[in-house]
C-alpha cells in the first residue's frame, strides 16, 4: 500500500525542483552535454604569459628530451605548458603569510621511528682479517676465481 502510494505520487530526482530547468537529461536523468568544462576554472592564457621558443628549446635541453618533430605536437606542449605556468602563477597570487607551513608530512605521533642501534658482538671474521686470509689478493681486493674466461 505504502509502495503505490510514493509510486503514483513522487517523481524521478531528475525531475524535481531546478534540476528539471537545468537542460536536456537522459531517461537515467543524467545530462546530455557536460554542464561544465575543467577550463572554466582557469582564466584564458595570456599572451605575456606564453614559453618562447628559445625557453621551449631549453627545457628539452634541461631535461635532456628530444623536442618533438612536429610543429602540430610542440604548439600542443606549449599550450600545455602555459596552463601549468598559468596555474604556479595563480597559486603564488595567493596571500599565504597566515598559513603555518608544514614541517613534516605526517603527524609526530606516526611516521617512521629511529630504532636504536646496538653493537652486535659476532666472533665471524670482519674487513682486514678477511683479506690477510685470503689466498690470493690484489691490493685490499680479494680475487674470486670465476667460471667465465678471460677476455682481453
Amino acid at each position: 500500500m505504502i509502495f503505490r502510494a510514493l509510486q503514483t505520487k513522487s517523481r524521478p530526482f531528475y525531475q524535481q525542483g531546478r534540476l528539471q530547468h537545468a537542460g536536456a537529461r537522459d531517461a537515467d536523468g543524467l545530462p546530455v552535454k557536460p554542464a561544465w568544462a575543467i577550463n572554466s576554472l582557469f582564466e584564458p592564457v595570456a599572451k605575456a604569459n606564453q614559453i618562447s621558443d628559445a625557453q621551449f628549446k631549453r627545457l628539452f635541453d634541461l631535461a635532456q628530451l628530444h623536442m618533438p618533430s612536429s610543429a602540430s605536437a610542440q604548439s600542443a606542449l606549449k599550450h600545455d605548458l602555459d596552463q601549468m605556468l598559468q596555474f604556479t602563477q595563480q597559486i603564488q597570487k595567493l596571500d599565504l603569510t597566515q598559513v603555518e607551513p608544514l614541517i613534516q608530512i605526517w603527524h609526530d605521533s606516526l611516521g617512521q621511528q629511529p630504532r636504536p642501534d646496538k653493537e652486535e658482538q659476532t666472533h665471524e671474521p670482519k674487513g682486514r682479517v678477511l683479506v690477510d686470509n685470503a689466498r690470493r689478493t690484489h691490493g685490499d681486493f680479494y680475487i674470486v676465481p670465476g667460471s667465465l674466461p678471460a677476455t682481453k
